[in-house]
């Protein structure tokens, strides 16, 4: 009996059953990794998705206007009470809603509440209202701090005390991209968050600083390129995607800002910018690494690659994978 050709994808779709988005100019069905995000204050769903983001967040509670391309899932939007100044009945009200009609899932706490030129909050201050994101029902993640800091241990202690809720962990990091050891010294600060918080990590900030231009570097801190952004990025990916105590990530940021111009996923226009193109194509590994199933590579038909995660790109034999 001939095999048809699509045979390996009709196999494979019911060994790792997920969405597909399907995208006419590659005639290929990509089940993306629900771990890759971007931090998107300007662009809407459609120019996400063409990064191959699964999710979105804008540090606001309402998304970003826009649709997405005939044929495209759009990205999950996961909304943020960010501040003080968020927490009013009404938003609850419209949150809880969402939450009940299946909109949302997800809800993540206020954005860098140590810092005063963020929302700026005192512990005392987030905790009171911390009852209120609770009420809403949503999947709770907790306030992202500048770093995992007396203020955030202050919290999560009052968190523990009163029996507040505190789903998983949200963090930000900043550091040089071009550092040799740039990959592990990001795996070993988020592996000991995990183990000092025991709670899933989101990692609501990353992305590929110019320290030099930043000054968050120390003195003697080198000028970032794009090459290095290049090499960076699949690494750092990989290495996320690697991790099953991470469950989410977002790159910062959708759109140029001071010394975060070779961070930007984003050209002016909307179009993919080559940083952009990197997070797009990250991660996939050939199928030769999977041994049991690889014979089904050997099969008449369209070529299969297996993302970090194990989902799967499938693509015509002739097409060539980057």
């Amino acid at each position: 009996m001939m095999i048809p050709r699509l045979a390996p994808l009709i196999v494979l779709a019911v060994l790792f059953p997920g969405s597909h988005r399907v995208s006419a100019n590659s005639q290929a069905a990509l089940v993306l990794t629900p771990k890759k995000g971007i931090a998107a204050a300007k662009f809407g769903p459609g120019t996400i998705a063409s990064a191959n983001a699964s999710w979105y967040y804008n540090w606001r509670y309402s998304p970003n206007s826009g649709s997405v391309p005939a044929g495209t899932t759009a990205p999950e939007y996961v909304p943020m009470l960010s501040n003080a100044g968020a927490v009013t009945d009404q938003n609850i009200a419209t949150l809880t809603a969402a939450k009940d009609k299946g909109t949302y899932k997800y809800l993540l706490g206020f954005n860098e509440p140590d810092l005063a030129s963020q929302s700026n909050m005192s512990v005392a201050q987030a905790i009171a209202m911390w009852p209120k994101l609770m009420s809403t029902g949503l999947t709770l993640g907790s306030p992202a701090p500048t770093n995992p800091n007396a203020w955030f241990d202050d919290f999560m202690a009052q968190a523990v005390a009163n029996k507040y809720r505190v789903d998983f962990i949200c963090l930000h990091y900043y550091r040089a991209p071009n550092s040799a050891t740039a990959v592990a010294d990001l795996k070993k600060w988020i592996t000991d968050a995990y183990a000092k918080y025991q709670k899933p990590i989101w990692l609501t900030e990353f992305g590929a600083p110019d320290c030099k231009t930043l000054g968050w570097c120390g003195s003697n801190a080198a000028a970032l390129t794009q090459a290095q952004v290049d090499a960076f990025v699949p690494q750092v990916v990989s290495m996320l995607e690697g991790l099953g105590f991470v469950q989410r990530y977002a790159w910062f940021v959708d759109a140029s800002q001071a010394g975060f111009e070779l961070s930007a996923a984003f050209n002016s226009d909307g179009s993919l910018s080559r940083t952009g193109s990197d997070l797009r194509d990250a991660p996939t590994t050939s199928i030769a690494q999977w041994p049991g199933i690889a014979p089904l590579a050997r099969r008449p038909g369209p070529a299969v690659f297996f993302r970090a995660d194990g989902r799967i790109l499938v693509a015509p034999r002739r097409q060539t994978m980057r």
